[in-house]
């Protein structure tokens, strides 16, 4: 018992080290990590308009301000409007460079402070089903709204037709909710853990899992993928019931990884 309490004391005292940075080193940091998964993101994927299949920025984002606080969301801000000038340039209007960050940084700062100061408040150590939950509603709701009001945005200007609003809005959607599900979770119970764990040789294996799904999955060019992708759930079928969720978070991070 007493080994328990001196460890829940030292994730305390690393997550308190962590909050405890300057906010401008934070909010540095985190602008130059949220443009690099961005960029990331937008390579390993064709989709027009920036909307990609999975967006790790928007993890990274959720993570970053229910660590830092509310007093973090200018950076929230700030790194969509920078990710918009390096990443996208002159490719859309300089009414979406000016709209975009207020919609997705503000929006998602604005679901955070809202649901962490009403009665759904959930702990960020995600230590309950209850709190993991309570993450995922937020974030469905929240990503739904922002999809829409952007996706809006640019039909309104012209740079999307009507017949593709719908079809934009599930994508960019389910791309944020996605990356919520998968890096904020991991980085969460990464900073509270105080690091990576250390590997063993069952983790070891867990990970060698992921590579032979995914090359059992990806291998047959003339066999159905969508069937063989079903055996990416075992690895991570073993690894949480092996190591619950912490354990999962990596097991995810590392199947979306590669």
């Amino acid at each position: 018992m007493s080994q328990i309490i001196l460890t829940e004391r030292a994730h305390a005292d690393r997550m308190s080290r962590i909050q405890s940075l300057p906010t401008w080193i934070s909010g540095i940091s985190y602008i130059a990590s949220y443009v690099a998964l961005a960029w990331l993101s937008i390579a390993t994927s064709s989709a027009p308009f920036g909307i990609v299949s999975w967006s790790p920025e928007t993890g990274l984002s959720f993570a970053a301000y229910l660590i830092f606080g509310r007093g973090f969301w200018p950076y929230l801000v700030a790194a969509v409007a920078v990710s918009n000038v390096v990443l996208h340039g002159e490719s859309f209007p300089i009414v979406y460079h000016i709209f975009s960050p207020v919609i997705i940084g503000g929006g998602y700062a604005f679901a955070l402070n809202w649901v962490q100061r009403s009665r759904w408040h959930f702990d960020i150590k995600l230590t309950t089903l209850r709190d993991v939950l309570i993450l995922e509603t937020i974030a469905i709701v929240s990503a739904t709204s922002i999809a829409c009001a952007c996706v809006l945005l640019l039909s309104a200007l012209h740079v999307l037709a009507t017949s593709d609003i719908g079809y934009n809005m599930f994508r960019s959607a389910i791309g944020d909710l996605i990356g919520i599900s998968i890096v904020s979770p991991f980085l969460l119970k990464l900073a509270n853990a105080g690091g990576l764990r250390t590997p063993t040789r069952e983790a070891v294996l867990q990970g060698l899992s992921i590579l032979a799904a995914l090359v059992f999955a990806f291998g047959f060019s003339k066999l159905p993928h969508f069937r063989l992708f079903n055996v990416m759930f075992f690895p991570i079928i073993w690894i949480a019931l092996r190591s619950g969720l912490e354990g999962a978070t990596y097991g995810l991070v590392v199947r979306k990884s590669v």
